[in-house]
């Protein structure tokens, strides 16, 4: 089941959506593109939405497919990369849903005022603030976790959905783990742990010879 490549896409993501089913074909019996489609598997509904904004409204980054599973009472809506969101009509899908578990993609506020204008980003915050406040249970993932000061400003949104008598998480509180944050602190493990010379020496090669080569392990 994917994101029909052919309607409401960019151009890359038409690119690599092709691309993909080409390579899927050797590996599936069928693909079923699956935008604004709903299957059922005996009690258990899945409800795909209509293509929605990667980012803001009417942005040139493309489109994603969010997934609501409905199984009894419970409602899990699946938003990857939605980022907030910072769409309102995003926005207005999620709280129509009326989902018991919502898990999205977060604001991107490290790219704040240097690739995404930093109103765009606030307004992220705002509609996310929206939400918890009437979502039971929201978990955080993606791209507000890219942010080293992202659990500082999770700690206000905690507040917020308590008071509505929500929670907010990120995976790893989910899971009862520790948070570590690996892809905020990125440029700091790639001194720490920097990869190999045979690795490094593959990453120079030209974008046309390196697809046709296995990168080291």
């Amino acid at each position: 089941m994917a994101k029909d490549y052919r309607d409401s896409i960019n151009a890359s993501q038409r690119q690599r959506g092709w691309i993909f089913s080409k390579m899927a074909n050797e590996f599936v019996k069928e693909i079923r593109y699956v935008d604004s489609f709903t299957i059922r598997f005996g009690d258990t509904v899945l409800n795909f939405s209509q293509p929605l904004p990667h980012g803001e409204d009417d942005t040139n980054l493309g489109f994603v497919v969010s997934l609501y599973i409905k199984y009894g009472d419970e409602g899990l809506l699946f938003c990857p990369d939605l980022q907030g969101p910072m769409s309102n009509k995003a926005l207005r899908y999620i709280l129509e849903i009326h989902p018991t578990k919502l898990i999205i993609g977060g604001p991107p506020s490290y790219l704040s005022g240097y690739k995404v204008p930093a109103q765009s980003v606030e307004r992220g915050f705002e509609n996310l603030i929206e939400i918890i406040s009437k979502v039971p249970l929201t978990i955080i993932d993606h791209h507000w976790m890219r942010d080293e000061k992202a659990l500082d400003r999770l700690e206000l949104f905690r507040e917020v959905a308590s008071k509505n008598g929500n929670r907010i998480l990120t995976f790893a509180e989910y899971l009862g783990k520790e948070n570590r944050l690996l892809e905020a602190k990125r440029l700091r493990l790639y001194d720490d742990f920097p990869p190999s010379p045979e690795f490094q020496k593959w990453m120079r090669l030209s974008h046309v010879h390196r697809p046709s080569v296995l990168p080291p392990l």
